[in-house]
């Protein structure tokens, strides 16, 4: 992995009351910057689907 790929960017649909979602997400870009491209497609469609999941969940 490059050095300082992994900084904490946090989307703006994420609540700051759950910085593990946060975090995770940060960590799959980071992953998904150093793998072939089907494996890229896979995490990137799961970080979709993550980022998702989370944008339901603050709709209360």
């Amino acid at each position: 992995m490059r050095k300082g790929s992994a900084k904490v960017v946090r989307p703006a649909g994420i609540a700051n009351r759950q910085p593990v979602v946060a975090e995770s997400l940060t960590t799959i870009r980071a992953l998904c910057d150093n793998q072939s491209s089907a494996v890229n497609f896979f995490l990137r469609l799961f970080l979709c689907q993550l980022a998702l999941f989370q944008y339901l969940c603050n709709l209360k």
